[in-house]
């Protein structure tokens, strides 16, 4: 019965610290921000304007706009995943630009 009440605890403890809010609201996603909107239509315009000289650019503002979103949800998240979320982007995000690079 200790052992169930335990896990039970242990639980409902990573739910609170990874997914509530301040508000006590569970928050995975969350619409859409300015950052999330840029990195979609630039990715959307570098993908059909990929012919032409204008998609690195398109792309590079891509790639910024998504760096500037994990900083902030780094910096500022709601909540744990959130912040976790940021990070993991920001990696991929950096570790895809130095691979065009090298």
């Amino acid at each position: 019965m200790k052992s169930n009440q335990l896990i039970s605890k242990c639980k409902n403890f990573l739910v609170d610290k990874c997914f509530r809010d301040s508000q006590g609201r569970i928050v995975v996603a969350q619409p859409a921000n300015l950052p999330l909107k840029i990195w979609f239509y630039f990715g959307l315009a570098s993908l059909i304007l990929s012919r032409f000289s204008i998609s690195y650019y398109l792309g590079l503002i891509r790639d910024i706009s998504l760096i500037y979103w994990a900083y902030l949800e780094i910096r500022y998240g709601v909540n744990l995943w959130r912040r976790f979320l940021g990070l993991i982007v920001l990696i991929v995000v950096i570790t895809g630009r130095i691979k065009i690079y090298y």
